[in-house]
């Protein structure tokens, strides 16, 4: 197993040294180039919308669902971090557009995994996608590949 080098931060106070290892999300000014690997760029995890199936044909009220699934398969979580929006009828946004709540971007509650949605009848293309705390767009967790739904 390799571990990954990660800046440390130095203490010192009444003759002592501590050097404590900063969590991944925490950075100090760094002073040169610095490089990303893959990894960091790549998402780890994708969403998908457990219900309904694609191509299914549903009511005109019924329940969407969502999970993810570890990159490779394997079981998933239920939420991701930040926010999951469910895509009705819109393109795809981009990573790092913001996303607010409208009809053609439904916010799935913190922390839920399921919604109730209403839609009129027709074909529908649904897509989940997940977005930080301040509502921008994140790749971190993959989209979910779009579908389309019947509403009777």
């Amino acid at each position: 197993m390799a571990f990954k080098k990660r800046p440390a931060v130095a203490l010192f106070g009444a003759g002592l040294s501590l050097a404590l290892p900063l969590a991944p999300g925490l950075a100090l000014a760094q002073t040169g180039p610095t490089q990303t690997s893959a990894a960091q760029t790549s998402p780890t995890r994708t969403l998908v919308i457990s219900s309904p199936a694609a191509g299914a044909s549903v009511p005109g009220t019924f329940t969407v669902s969502i999970s993810l699934v570890p990159a490779g398969g394997g079981m998933g979580g239920k939420h991701p971090h930040g926010e999951a929006f469910l895509v009705i009828d819109a393109p795809t946004p981009a990573a790092g557009d913001m996303i607010t709540a409208d009809a053609a971007h439904v916010a799935f509650p913190p922390g839920e995994h399921q919604i109730s949605v209403s839609l009129p009848p027709g074909l529908h293309h649904l897509q989940i996608v997940a977005a930080n705390h301040k509502g921008k767009v994140t790749y971190r967790v993959a989209p979910s590949a779009p579908m389309t739904i019947t509403v009777q």
